[in-house]
């Protein structure tokens, strides 16, 4: 059954299968799984032992925790992976042979993808059961979670994109200075700085605002984000995009789906000529254009 599933795997992905060869090594697997249970476990004996709350409240604070703690962790160490894989064929000169591939381009990026930050993707599905269970018990809306997880891959699929346009922009200059870690390390701080917080600023003022979190949040911290009825009305056109879930969902990934479109289109023009710019004429017009629409909609 195994060697058909890797057979399988290596038909519809070779490079998915490289990845995964390369990196689910014994001693990496265990790491990443110690990392994680160790976390959970400190997280876990943390708030259980803050005696003076309610058991309830324990189980959000847990469930809030963590809330945060995935999308920081995914993004940050996803996207060092990346940029510090593609800087690292690129010394040792890989890169170049895997373009030869009579593969797709987008096929050969999407098992850079998928494999590269198989470790950080398997130290959070371990964490994913504990904050399901913590968010259910303190009576978390379902549909959050189901809205937090669709957003996460949502999110870290449009920036796992940028970060790989990212690394093939810079492979090239890293190699010239000598610094391939340098490119990575930035990226990252990039990562952990801005697009995390700008992350979740988004989707707790626009995309889950109709869905109870904040008024869940504020029945056990007051102070945090306030309830639904405080919330600020955003709007875009005109058109009030934070009152209906199926609006602020739909707003978001729209637009996360064509930013990624327009990255995917520089990926695939990049990778095969990489000497060549990164967009061509009526490329930069549609992310002009798109821009454009998506700022003056708020103006």
């Amino acid at each position: 059954m195994t060697s058909t599933f890797i057979n399988r795997l290596g038909n519809w992905n070779p490079q998915l299968l490289r990845e995964c060869r390369g990196r689910l090594k014994p001693r990496s697997i265990t790491a990443a799984v110690v990392l994680s249970v160790i976390g959970q476990a400190l997280l876990g004996l943390w708030f259980s032992q803050q005696d003076f709350e309610p058991v309830l409240k324990r189980w959000a604070n847990l469930a809030e925790t963590i809330t945060w703690i995935l999308p920081y962790v995914l993004f940050t160490a996803g996207s060092y992976y990346l940029v510090s894989d593609l800087n690292q064929e690129e010394k040792r000169g890989t890169l170049n042979f895997i373009r030869l591939s009579p593969r797709p381009s987008r096929q050969i990026l999407l098992g850079k993808m998928l494999g590269v930050p198989l470790l950080p993707y398997l130290a959070i599905g371990l964490a994913i059961p504990l904050h399901v269970l913590a968010g259910l018990k303190a009576g978390m809306p379902l549909f959050f979670l189901l809205s937090y997880y669709l957003l996460l891959m949502a999110g870290g699929f449009f920036w796992f994109s940028f970060a790989i346009l990212y690394g093939l922009l810079s492979s090239t200059r890293a190699i010239v200075v000598g610094q391939q870690s340098v490119a990575a390390v930035a990226f990252a701080g990039l990562t952990l700085f801005v697009l995390s917080p700008l992350y979740f600023a988004w989707n707790l003022l626009v995309t889950w605002a109709p869905l109870g979190f904040n008024a869940w949040s504020a029945k056990w911290h007051p102070y945090s984000y306030g309830s639904n009825s405080d919330t600020t009305p955003v709007q875009w056109f005109g058109q009030i995009i934070n009152e209906s879930a199926w609006l602020s969902h739909g707003f978001t990934l729209v637009v996360l789906a064509i930013a990624t479109a327009l990255i995917w289109l520089m990926l695939v023009r990049l990778f095969r000529n990489p000497g060549t710019t990164v967009m061509s004429k009526w490329q930069s017009y549609a992310i002009v254009a798109f821009l454009e629409a998506l700022v003056v909609g708020f103006w």
